[in-house]
């Protein structure tokens, strides 16, 4: 019997109004190797994104800035959360 990887995706999408702005975030979650990832990011992607200060201004520099943050609590708890590599 062959052993695969057991790969966990979650897609999600999630509309909003902020302000005088109507958002929509849609997203793809892929744990790789435990589930507790794709859990994880689902948990704190868009809330790291809109958290970001240049959001309105530059948005591909905030996700870019909130992905780099997110990169690193997970592998500041790879013993928990994942034995991968980062995201970026």
């Amino acid at each position: 019997m062959e052993k695969g990887i057991r790969i966990r995706v979650l897609v999600r999408g999630k509309a909003m109004r902020i302000q005088q702005h109507e958002l929509g975030f849609f997203a793809i979650y892929d744990g790789h190797l435990r589930d507790i990832i794709s859990s994880y990011l689902q948990k704190h992607v868009f809330s790291n994104i809109l958290k970001e200060e240049e959001f309105w201004v530059d948005p591909s520099r905030a996700i870019s800035k909130a992905f780099e943050k997110i990169n690193k609590a997970i592998l500041s708890q790879s013993s928990y959360l994942a034995h991968g590599g980062p995201l970026l």
